[in-house]
């Protein structure tokens, strides 16, 4: 019998349709052996929570595996998915963002790259369409597999949470997501997976990712610089031994200072990075561009 695959979709103040739609994605998937765990992390008064219990309570008492689990208050998206990552009976785990969907042969492609690898982690490509304007185009992505946590550290090549499919007892061994973490959650996991286990990939976009207006998660500075920064004390005794790696850290949480109404701050520590790494000066004078022009 194929292996238990637990997906995980976290919502938070989605409207019905979307949610809906992440949903069916994971039920059009061709692997066949697949529980549905919707955790709800909206406010208790949200317009659509009861819309969303009726929903997938209907589906559940339809005959497909799947369950709601409500929060009492928004908790975040962190205890979200540990609250799912908790309830999940599979061998692998997925997390779906209630915004992206999945192609159809997402799971079955990357449970056959599991099996056949040492991997904690696959990870795949994506579409990335803009719900606005309608446009869609394939991401850029970066393909590594093996020992990646050095190369993982200079960026976020996995990308978004709706990617990956992990192996359950793994992201448990690591402990979850870090429910402290304001932003780079998903970031965050994949560096301590990297660092204790193997990664690997499809080299197929497997993902619909949505860009739109609706609510997002790390569109507050404060948040973004929390992540970064957490991120970067996490992993100190790395990033200090390295110029450019030290650079590329620092130099990102510069513009949102700037955004925070943190300009000083944020021209000090931008000349911090040129003092650690004066190689990069048209990336530096662009940063600087950026933090006078906000």
């Amino acid at each position: 019998m194929l292996e238990l695959v637990s997906v995980v979709i976290t919502t938070y103040k989605r409207e019905l349709a979307m949610l809906e739609r992440a949903v069916n994605s994971v039920f059009n998937q061709t692997y066949p052996n697949i529980e549905v765990i919707v955790v709800d992390d909206s406010p208790s008064d949200f317009v659509y929570r009861k819309n969303i219990s009726q929903l997938i309570n209907g589906m559940a008492d339809s005959g497909y595996d799947i369950k709601y689990i409500p929060h009492e208050k928004n908790m975040g998206a962190c205890a979200a998915r540990n609250t799912g990552m908790n309830i999940a009976k599979g061998t692998y785990i997925a997390f779906l963002d209630d915004d992206d969907e999945w192609l159809p042969e997402k799971i079955e492609k990357q449970v056959q790259v599991m099996k056949k690898s040492d991997a904690a982690l696959v990870y795949c490509g994506s579409i990335c369409q803009n719900d606005d304007t309608g446009k869609a185009f394939r991401k850029k992505t970066k393909f590594c597999r093996g020992d990646v946590f050095y190369e993982l550290l200079y960026s976020n090549f996995i990308e978004s949470t709706s990617f990956p499919l992990m192996k359950l007892d793994c992201l448990k061994k690591i402990g979850g997501f870090d429910v402290l973490m304001q932003s780079s959650q998903d970031y965050d996991v994949w560096l301590r997976i990297a660092k204790e286990y193997e990664i690997d990939y499809v080299d197929e976009p497997l993902v619909i990712y949505h860009e739109h207006s609706g609510e997002k998660i790390t569109s507050d500075p404060k948040k973004k610089i929390n992540g970064l920064e957490r991120l970067n004390n996490k992993y100190q005794e790395y990033i200090d031994s390295d110029a450019v790696l030290w650079w590329r850290r620092h130099i990102i949480v510069t513009v949102y200072y700037a955004r925070n109404g943190e300009k000083n701050k944020a021209l000090k520590e931008w000349y911090k990075c040129i003092s650690r790494y004066p190689n990069r000066v048209l990336t530096n004078l662009r940063y600087l561009y950026l933090i006078i022009s906000t």
